[in-house]
């Protein structure tokens, strides 16, 4: 009897060891699917992420797309004059090289018409001396009835003197140097390297000419369209700052209205019943409707399909929270808006709702809201209630 209540001992033993395997292993698969519930959340919040900064990045683009065509255009200005003074740069240097050739030719000139000279006094000295030649031998042959090619040598002739003479006279006539038989070559070739460098030197100043007409008329174009586009953004400056402001005076100045591809731009405005000369004087509150002005009037100008807002209305009142709501109301019909609040009034304009909700600690959940179908339903459970 004591071994058989061991072995039920042992069997009740086994048999709760077998329970808490089993508690363990459901536990450890609960925790397992938590986990990666956990991590397909933190994945899903993660994109989510990437997908708004990318957003939020277009978003900024956009609204620089007035500055950066200005921009762009005072780029191609530069890049045109930066082609202009290359293209000056090489006409000087064409212009240095011809100046350099004119110079060669001149002196190759002259250097022929020194080479012609010389052997024309050479052709005249020859000439001469044939003459003087033939003078003395026809002297000798009347004066003493003998051909000079008869006469003997003198028996006291100096050979080393007449040597002596002979080289020197050798000397003298290498000193003229030799004639240069390719001057008229050379200067043929040199005149036509002139002409080659005439005829680039017209391509350029021609070049130079087109560079400078194109230059011009994409200033023009730039300023009419500088010009125009700013007087529109100007006055739908004014219009939605009043709007937000329920009066008041905004404008847009240029800091150098007769430079319009050089000038800044400067924002003046005055809110209704205050005098300020600069947006340093204005509260929070005015800074940030007139930031939000400037940018709906942009937005007016040139609509763009998605605009991100962060935090915009947090140093707004009820009642300017109101108007800005309405103004965003208005626009929403071209342009789509994604707007980070934590005012009640602006979530109760939107048309949906994203949240963030944490039904578990250290669990965060993604929460949207049609506002339309929530106020359908409100309005279905208050008839409901009323019946």
């Amino acid at each position: 009897e004591r071994v058989q209540a061991e072995r039920e001992a042992s069997r009740q033993a086994m048999a709760d060891i077998r329970q808490v395997v089993t508690q363990a292993v459901a536990e450890q698969a609960r925790q397992q699917h938590a986990f990666d519930v956990l991590v397909s959340r933190r994945g899903s919040i993660r994109e989510e992420s990437e997908r708004l900064r990318s957003e939020h990045e277009a978003a900024m683009a956009s609204l620089t797309g007035l500055a950066s065509e200005v921009e762009s255009a005072r780029e191609q200005h530069a890049a045109r004059e930066s082609e202009v003074e290359r293209a000056r740069a090489d006409a000087r240097e064409i212009r240095a090289e011809l100046e350099t050739c004119e110079s060669a030719v001149g002196e190759a000139r002259q250097e022929r018409d020194a080479q012609r000279e010389r052997l024309n006094q050479l052709e005249v000295r020859v000439a001469s001396l044939d003459a003087q030649i033939d003078g003395i031998a026809e002297s000798v042959r009347e004066r003493h009835d003998v051909a000079i090619s008869e006469v003997l040598v003198p028996e006291d002739f100096d050979s080393e003197v007449s040597a002596e003479r002979a080289t020197a006279l050798k000397t003298r006539i290498d000193r003229l140097g030799a004639v240069n038989v390719t001057a008229i070559d050379d200067a043929q070739e040199l005149e036509e390297r002139h002409g080659f460098l005439l005829e680039q030197r017209s391509d350029l100043e021609a070049s130079i000419e087109d560079l400078r007409k194109t230059i011009g008329e994409l200033s023009r174009t730039t300023r009419t369209r500088f010009k125009d586009t700013f007087e529109q953004a100007r006055e739908l400056f004014a219009k939605t700052f009043q709007e937000l402001f329920r009066g008041g005076r905004a404008d847009l100045v240029l800091t150098q209205p007769n430079n319009l591809l050089e000038t800044g731009v400067e924002i003046a405005v005055q809110p209704p019943g205050k005098a300020v000369r600069n947006l340093g004087m204005l509260s929070g509150g005015e800074k940030s409707l007139t930031a939000v002005s400037l940018i709906m009037s942009l937005f007016a100008l040139r609509s763009t399909p998605f605009c991100l807002l962060d935090e915009v209305d947090a140093p707004l009142d009820e009642a300017n929270v109101g108007r800005f709501s309405s103004l965003l109301k208005r626009m929403s019909r071209d342009t789509q808006f994604l707007i980070i609040t934590h005012k009640q009034r602006t979530m109760e304009s939107s048309d949906s709702l994203y949240g963030v909700t944490m039904p578990e600690p250290g669990v965060s959940q993604i929460v949207s809201v049609e506002m339309e179908d929530a106020a359908e339903a409100a309005r279905s459970g208050g008839m409901a209630a009323s019946a």
